[in-house]
């Protein structure tokens, strides 16, 4: 693939740029989607626990 010139060269050197926003965006969102499956999971328990 990267050896198929132009398109081949452009896809490889795209992912040194895709995969590194992709880490970085899944560092930086972690927390809150912890957060939010955290505070989920606390509701359910209470409902639970009323019934």
């Amino acid at each position: 693939m990267a050896l198929d010139h132009p398109i081949g060269t452009w896809t490889v050197a795209s992912l040194l740029v895709i995969v590194p926003a992709l880490v970085i965006g899944w560092h930086l969102a972690r927390d809150r989607i912890h957060g939010a499956a955290q505070q989920l999971e606390e509701e359910i328990a209470d409902m639970q626990g009323a019934s």
